[in-house]
């Protein structure tokens, strides 16, 4: 069964049960390749990349 006829059977299935429809296949690929890529970085202890590495540093608290 191919992505798109899983995607339309969910979406009969969840009309049936009157649930919201499942999300569009591909829709998370980026999100989830980058929780991934940052997932393998964690035990590794390498610092992250991208937005929260270019973060301004936190002011201390007192």
């Amino acid at each position: 069964m191919s992505a798109t006829q899983q995607h339309l059977h969910g979406t009969c299935h969840a009309r049936h049960l009157g649930s919201p429809d499942p999300p569009s296949p591909g829709t998370q690929d980026v999100r989830v390749a980058r929780e991934h890529r940052r997932f393998l970085a964690a035990p590794a202890e390498r610092p992250a990349r991208g937005r929260t590495r270019d973060a301004p540093p936190q002011l201390p608290t007192r």
